[in-house]
C-alpha cells in the first residue's frame, strides 16, 4: 500500500534529474550512480537533493510514527500528552534515517 506514493513523485524527480542538477553541475545528463551520490547527505559527500520517489514512503511512515501518540489521546479524549514518547520516536526515525544513509553511502562508495 505505501510503495504507491513514491511514484506519485516521479515527474518531480524527473524534472530534479533532467535540469535541476545538470544545472548545478554545468553537465548536459545526470548519471544514476550520480544522482545516488547527490541525494546523500552532505556528512557522505553528497548535496542532500532527496529523491522524492525514493523518500515519499519513508517520509509518510515517518509521519504516521510521530502522529499516532497524537491520534490515540484524540481517539481517547485523552488531556494527558506525553512529550518523552514523542521524542522518543523521533530519536528512533532519525537513527533509522542515519542508518539508511550510512547504508546508502556504503553501497555506493563499493559500486
Amino acid at each position: 500500500k505505501l510503495a504507491i506514493y513514491g511514484k506519485l513523485f516521479q515527474p518531480i524527480e524527473d524534472i530534479i534529474t533532467e535540469k535541476l542538477i545538470p544545472a548545478l553541475t554545468d553537465r548536459s545528463h545526470c548519471f544514476i550512480e550520480e544522482r545516488k551520490l547527490l541525494s546523500l547527505p552532505k556528512r557522505y559527500a553528497g548535496l542532500n537533493i532527496v529523491n522524492p520517489v525514493e523518500e515519499a514512503n519513508l517520509q509518510l511512515d515517518a509521519s504516521r510514527k510521530i502522529t499516532e501518540p497524537l491520534k490515540k489521546m484524540i481517539i481517547e479524549q485523552s488531556d494527558s500528552y506525553r512529550k518523552p514518547d514523542l521524542c522518543e520516536v523521533k530519536a528512533k526515525l532519525r537513527q533509522q534515517k542515519a542508518n539508511q544513509h550510512a547504508r546508502k553511502a556504503k553501497i555506493i562508495r563499493e559500486s
